[in-house]
């Protein structure tokens, strides 16, 4: 027994009252608090079981009326939870009374309270109540997820799935009644935890019990798979027919086999050999079925002997079974849910660290469009007549426009699509591409026999696409007005342009904007200030278009029906002139360097965005304005700014594209200046690739598209610019790098990170930040399942990395999917691993959460 649950069940028996009183609390996390010690006391108990409870309950003298087992009992247990929530207040002395004797180890009254916690109108609270009850192990506790089934649960599919891994902790045969029902659940993710919940309960059980499990799983007849059961397999996506798959082998039963040949196709999911390998790995002792075990062992390559194949199966091991498949012996899905979860929780509330953060260089006017099933076909039909009118003008015919078009929609290789639009057909194509294809970043540029062309298709966007509204953009902008809104007080921003258009796209009018004042000096005003806008400033508006899942067009005969996600095609314009111009925008400081050396002395923080202008210029003014940015960027250094890069532009070198610089700028300007960086996946992959092929060939890079090739590259590039951090933000996982830090760094880090991404989600759903954050506004408890499959396959590479076999890679692997991070290593880099959450709320636009979660999360990194 661990001090901590020492410590809890001194708590719990010692201050009763106390507890009690807190469970009225009006506070959740003051409830939440309460039930993390039920928590912790009952996972010591939970393998006692009802019979042992009895026992102990008779031993001390009380009368408590124990029903027998069958369907008078269930509807008994299932009246007293009733009559807990009844509006009859002699009902609910009756039901408190009862219940109030059914437990052994933990206080009747908190007993009742952990109960009627189940129907708390705080979420969180009712999901860590089913964690609690999960471990007392009873009927009743049972029949109390049962009625959260059907009360709490019916419209909440969180809930249901939180029940699910709840009940295959339980360790009763009882539990797998509401599980079957939940096999038929309409979420596919309660589906996938119900399965993986009964695979885990039937791990438990020995002797009679197990021969009891088995026959209401397997149904009557041996070797008959329940129907339930096999509905998962047959009707179900692959995640689910893979846990299905791995329930029914967990399950002793010697005519398993032949049925799972005919409801699954095997060789698709797990390899016949292995299916009768399993057979009985997890449900028996290596004591007492050597030969599986050593099956096995022998299908994992020998890299463990059974008695150590029987330890991870006694730490819920999950191991590589050949050609990248995991499979579960036992599940950690709950156990690291649940972790994350509470780290989540701790992360909620960091206090503003009001340290002066300077963001700079880009800022622009996002004018948002959707493309839903309402819209969608008649905004395209109306762009593709438009482009046949441009085509006719350019000399082209109608079909040479539409094949075009068709042709970049449907391109494969993202090489071969224009990443400069100068045509009607170039947006069009673009736009459809991202139907099926992940959305992109494309830039206008003028024709080359046309000069101010750009800016007339820019405007055409905006006419065509109807935008529904207009919104903050660029990443320097965008980060600066999120950190004041979220409480920093000591922000500001600067960029070279701000017009009264610009200013009035910020939401938090208390953000501040820097202007040079004159030769010696600079003011700060706030960003719809006098002294910050100027009326002759251009506006750069970009028109970011979002398309909804599912959303479909037709273009001349050929269906184009998007995927199930929503995703963005972004299309950026430039500042132009009065004539139409495009201006060759250049990322600097307008400031002296005497000024620019006190902005130094009085910021800490500098977020960079920008320095990508520096692609577009020919040999002779990058040389003029690299070095310039490199000198301001040495400046701020030496007066102790800490500089975060936060990336975008274009990855590498173009074919053709003559002088071009690719990214020579992280050589000439960011390497040895910025101390931390932000970057996507996607971006990352390709820039470590041109590194290798344009600035250095030791940089080893990694085009695989695996979680453990994100993180090489991660380390690739962190080394290549010398870098104390790098946050890389994913589809699915979230990886920091720290350089020479401790475990406490990256407590902080992981902290910093999870505070972002809720901060961030109420932005993106158009909320205000308050503290203490209501719980209603909280992300789901509950891990993406792409997310946590990462993280598993990620740690699993760490450990083979790290030269660890067997029990050890096991041990490794489990502590990094729980903690969230690797041990940190006394030189070089540690990861930070967060797998993603899902929130379940619509969220209209995307643009830029990526970019801000990775500013917010590195003002808060205590770097």
């Amino acid at each position: 027994m661990t001090v901590e649950t020492l410590q809890a069940f001194n708590t719990i028996r010692t201050n009763e009252e106390a507890l009690v009183t807190q469970m009225q609390s009006g506070d959740p996390l003051d409830r939440l608090s309460v039930l993390d010690i039920v928590w912790q006391v009952t996972q010591e108990t939970r393998g006692l079981g009802q019979e042992t409870f009895d026992e102990i309950i008779s031993s001390r003298g009380r009368e408590v009326y124990i029903p027998p087992p069958h369907e008078e009992m269930r509807q008994f247990e299932l009246g007293l939870i009733e009559q807990l929530h009844s509006q009859d207040e002699r009902e609910r002395n009756y039901a408190e009374a009862t219940l109030s004797g059914f437990t052994a180890w933990i206080p009747g009254r908190i007993f009742v309270d952990t109960l009627r916690a189940l129907d708390d109108p705080d979420i969180l609270v009712q999901m860590e109540a089913a964690w609690a009850l999960s471990g007392i192990g009873i009927r009743v506790t049972v029949r109390a997820l049962e009625y959260a089934i059907e009360t709490r649960g019916k419209d909440d599919p969180r809930i249901r799935v939180n029940i699910a891994y709840a009940l295959g902790n339980v360790h009763i045969p009882e539990a797998i009644e509401p599980l079957q029902t939940l096999l038929h659940d309409e979420n596919e993710d309660v589906r996938l935890a119900a399965l993986t919940a009964i695979g885990q309960l039937y791990a438990q059980f020995g002797g009679e019990a197990r021969e009891e499990f088995g026959r209401v799983v397997m149904g009557p007849k041996e070797g008959i798979v329940q129907p339930d059961v096999v509905e998962g397999l047959q009707k179900s996506s692959a995640p689910i027919q893979l846990q299905a798959a791995i329930t029914i082998a967990e399950i002793q039963n010697p005519g398993v086999i032949e049925k799972l040949r005919d409801t699954i196709i095997h060789g698709e999911l797990i390899p016949l050999q292995l299916q009768e390998s399993i057979l009985g790995v997890g449900t028996l002792h290596a004591d007492a079925a050597r030969d599986q075990f050593q099956k096995l062992t022998k299908m994992l390559g020998g890299i463990v002997t059974a008695d150590e194949l029987q330890e991870m199966a006694d730490v819920g091991a999950i191991v590589d079974v050949g050609k990248g498949r995991l499979m579960r012996i036992h599940s950690m899905v709950a156990e690291v849910v649940h972790s994350m979860n509470r780290k989540f929780l701790e992360s909620l509330d960091l206090p503003p660290t009001n340290i002066p953060i300077l963001c700079a260089f880009t800022s622009n006017v996002d004018s948002l469009c959707f493309l839903d099933s309402q819209v969608a076909q008649k905004i395209i039909d109306q762009a593709i007549a438009d482009a046949i009118e441009e085509g006719a003008n350019l000399g082209r015919s109608q079909d040479d426009v539409i094949a075009e078009i068709l042709r970049i929609a449907h391109e494969e290789n993202p090489k071969n699509v224009p990443g400069k639009l100068s045509t009607r057909a170039h947006v069009i194509g673009c736009v459809l591409r991202m139907f099926t294809h992940s959305g992109s970043k494309k830039s206008i540029v003028d024709r080359e026999d046309s000069p101010g062309s750009g800016k007339r298709l820019a405007e055409w966007i905006g006419q065509t696409f109807h935008p529904v509204r207009d919104k903050l953009g660029g990443a320097s902008a965008q980060m600066a007005d999120f950190l004041t809104g979220i409480g920093e007080g000591n922000v500001a921003v600067y960029t070279q342009y701000h017009s009264p258009i610009q200013a009035a796209a910020y939401r938090n009018r208390r953000t501040k904007f820097f202007r040079q004042a004159d030769g010696a000096s600079f003011v700060t005003d706030f960003v719809s200030g006098e002294s910050s806008v100027r009326s002759t400033d251009p506006t750069k508006i970009n028109f970011p278009i979002e398309r909804t899942p599912g959303v479909k067009v037709s273009v001349n005969g050929d269906t184009i029906e998007a995927g199930e996600d929503a995703d963005r095609e972004i299309i950026t314009t430039d500042y132009y002139d009065q004539d139409g111009h495009a201006i060759d925008f250049e990322p600097l400081f307008f400031f002296t360097p005497p000024v620019l050396e006190e902005v130094g002395r009085q910021m800490r923080y500098f977020i960079i965005n920008g320095p990508h202008y520096l692609q577009r210029y020919k040999k002779d003014k990058y040389d003029r304005i690299a070095p310039r940015l490199h000198t301001q960027l040495q400046t701020l250094q030496q007066e102790g700014v800490k500089i975060h890069f936060e990336f975008s532009g274009d990855t590498g070198r173009k074919t053709g594209a003559g002088e071009w610089t690719g990214i020579r700028y992280f050589k000439d300007v960011l390497r040895g200046t910025v101390a931390s960086m932000g970057i996507n996946h996607t971006e990352l992959r390709d820039v470590v690739r041109s590194i290798h092929d344009d600035l250095d060939p030791a940089i080893e890079a990694t085009a695989e598209e695996s979680p453990y090739a994100l993180y090489r590259n991660a380390v690739a590039l962190a080394t290549y610019l010398g870098l104390d951090r790098l946050h890389v933000h994913g589809h699915s996982i979230d990886i920091t790098l720290r350089r020479n830090t401790s475990v406490e760094g990256l407590k902080k880090e992981q902290h910093a990170t999870f505070h972002a991404k809720q901060r961030v989600g109420e932005w993106l759903l158009g909320q205000k930040s308050q503290y203490p954050t209501p719980k209603k506004r909280q992300q789901s408890p509950l891990l993406k399942r792409e997310g946590f499959v990462d993280l598993m396959k990620l740690a699993e590479q760490l450990a083979e990395a790290s030269g660890l076999e067997g029990v050890d890679k096991i041990r490794y692997m489990r502590d990094v999917a729980v903690n969230g991070f690797e041990f940190p290593k006394a030189e070089g880099y540690s990861a930070v691993i967060m797998p993603g959450k899902w929130i379940y709320v619509p969220v209209e636009v995307t643009t830029s959460a990526g970019d801000t979660i990775s500013a917010a999360a590195f003002a808060q990194s205590g770097l």
